[in-house]
Order: structure tokens, then C-alpha cells, then sequence
């Protein structure tokens, strides 16, 4: 691993390779789409309500594979079809395990910043974005005081850029310093062509961020009719545009079709 996140590339890289039939790897995908779906509502106990926007951050990270295109030949991210799934999977199984150990050691809260981020070399961002989650997390699910919270905060912080920092400088020498708190995202330009590329991520981290905020107003939300309307209604939406924004090209999917067939030797089907 020349880089942070570089364990979610290897892993990614890994499950690819079922694509060589392609029906076992988009059921392999399914299923992890499905796994993010249940740590949503375990990780950020979803009132039944609201069970139709756990589908969002999953509904993301499929559009982020779906608008592609040609550039799925291109794109310099290795395994990047499942390696930012797994680090979502990741991501939210921490939340799900710190948020059950809060609950019996309040504690905790102190020394986890440090663990947590300490993976930065596994998971890159998605370590650093957790432990932006759990700081959230802690203050609306325990409830701490204003002078805390303000401990707590700097705490976290000064953990999120020394740690990074000190892994970069002495460990990962080759990973440019600007890469530093963007390790494990895909590898898009930051520019307008690139700008819907980006997309999917944004919502996804928008998304994520937002649920926290469920644990301070749970008791308002629960029960209230407005809220599953509002829920059925955004993963509607979120639904419809993913199957908008997917990149669909009768030529592209010829060409994968045919490349489909040259791997497996099969020339009655080279030209279609």
C-alpha cells in the first residue's frame, strides 16, 4: 500500500475480478448496497419512518458507478467499483460499534478519536470522515454540555490533522501532501467537466452527516406522518435520478459485450 485507503483499493481490485461474470458481481454489489442500507438503520437507529431514506447513501454509491461511461476504462482509482461501498461499510460499522459502546461507558469518547483515526493508513478519509460522525455522534446522543463538546471538539480535531499528517510525512512518502484528506476518494479532476462525477460523493457525505442530527430529534420525528411522506418522497426522487443520470449508450454497452466475449474466448459472439 504506497497510499492511505490502500486496503479498500486491494479489496476492491479483489471482488472485481468476480465481474468476469458479470451476473456475480453485480449481485456481490447488490448485496453490499444492501449491507449499507441495514448499518444506516442500525448504526443511526432510523425510526421505521424513516426507513426509505437509509436507501439514499446506497442509491449514491451506485450512480457513481452507473455514470461512468468510458471513463470506467480510465479512471486511475484502483477497484473503484467497490472500494468506496467498503469504505462506507466500514465507516458506518464503526458508528454502529462506538455508538453500542457509549451507551454502557461514557467515557470512551475521549480515547476514540485516536482509534479511530489510527486507520487512517487502512481507510484513508473514510477513517477521518467516521470520526467526524461519532464527534456528532457523542454530543447529540449523550448530550454534553457546551464546555465539553468544545473539548471533544478539539480533541477530534487536533487527532484528524496531526495523525494524517504524521503518517503522510513519515510513512506514506510518495502520497503528495495534498492528498492528504482526500486518500481513498476516486481520483476526479476538480473541475467543471469532471463536476458530476463528483456528485454522488457529495450527497453521500451531505447524507451521512445529516442522519446524526436524527439522534437529537428522533422523539420529534417518530410517528409523525409528514416525515414518511417526506422520506418516501426524497428516495423517490433520489431513485428517479439515478436512472437519469446513469450513463446509458447502446454502443458502450455493445463494446463491454464484446469484450465480455473475446475474455471468454467465445468468437461467435465478437461481433454482434
Amino acid at each position: 500500500m504506497q497510499e492511505a485507503g490502500g486496503l479498500l483499493n486491494y479489496n476492491g481490485l479483489f471482488l472485481t475480478q468476480f465481474f468476469c461474470y458479470p451476473l456475480l458481481g453485480s449481485a456481490i454489489l447488490l448485496l453490499l448496497l444492501i449491507v449499507v442500507c441495514f448499518l444506516m438503520i442500525k448504526s443511526f437507529e432510523l425510526p421505521a419512518g424513516l426507513y426509505p431514506i437509509a436507501f439514499i447513501p446506497a442509491l449514491a454509491l451506485l450512480l457513481s458507478v452507473t455514470q461512468m461511461g468510458y471513463m470506467i476504462h480510465t479512471i486511475k482509482s484502483p477497484g473503484y467499483i467497490f472500494s468506496n461501498t467498503l469504505g462506507i461499510i466500514v465507516c458506518l460499522l464503526f458508528c454502529w460499534g462506538c455508538k453500542n459502546l457509549l451507551k454502557k461507558n461514557r467515557f470512551l469518547h475521549y480515547f476514540m478519536p485516536i482509534i479511530i483515526v489510527s486507520t487512517y493508513p487502512l481507510f484513508g478519509i473514510y477513517s477521518l470522515f467516521t470520526a467526524f460522525l461519532i464527534f456528532f455522534m457523542v454530543v447529540f446522543l449523550l448530550k454534553t454540555p457546551l464546555k465539553t463538546s468544545v473539548i471533544l471538539f478539539l480533541i477530534y480535531l487536533s487527532t484528524g490533522l496531526v495523525i494524517p499528517w504524521l503518517f503522510v510525512r513519515f510513512i506514506f512518502s510518495e502520497m503528495p501532501w495534498y492528498n492528504t484528506f482526500f486518500a481513498g476518494l476516486p481520483k476526479f479532476y476538480c473541475n467543471l467537466v469532471e463536476l458530476p462525477l463528483w456528485i454522488p460523493f457529495i450527497v453521500l457525505f451531505v447524507t451521512l452527516s445529516l442522519f446524526t442530527l436524527v439522534f437529537k430529534y428522533k422523539n420529534k420525528i417518530q410517528g409523525k406522518r409528514a416525515w414518511v411522506l417526506l422520506s418516501t418522497g426524497i428516495f423517490i426522487f433520489m431513485l428517479t435520478s439515478v436512472y437519469l443520470l446513469s450513463y446509458r449508450n447502446s454502443n458502450f454497452i455493445t463494446e463491454l459485450k464484446m469484450l465480455n466475449a473475446i475474455e471468454r474466448a467465445n468468437g461467435n459472439k465478437w461481433l454482434i
